[in-house]
């Protein structure tokens, strides 16, 4: 499940946007993976980070946040099954 999930993510982040249509151009930087990519690609150049790459630490957090609510009370509840 987690290989069909994040290849599409990675693949739809990793094009420039001169290649891709304004539908999705709309969507892309509000995916988890674009930011990831937005917030350590200056690492990897050894640039310094800009206030984008902040805000995509910002989005990436706030990603996490539901997500992580979500799969705290799924775990909590299939724990509960097996006792």
């Amino acid at each position: 499940m987690f290989f069909f999930t994040i290849l599409p993510l990675t693949f739809l982040a990793s094009f420039r946007p001169a290649m891709m249509p304004a539908s999705l151009n709309a969507l892309i930087p509000w995916l988890p993976t674009a930011m990831a990519i937005e917030l350590i690609g200056p690492l990897i150049l050894g640039q310094q980070i800009s206030d984008l790459s902040l805000m995509a630490a910002a989005g990436l957090i706030l990603y996490r946040i539901p997500f992580a609510t979500i799969g705290s009370r799924k775990f909590q509840s299939s724990e509960n099954l097996a006792v």
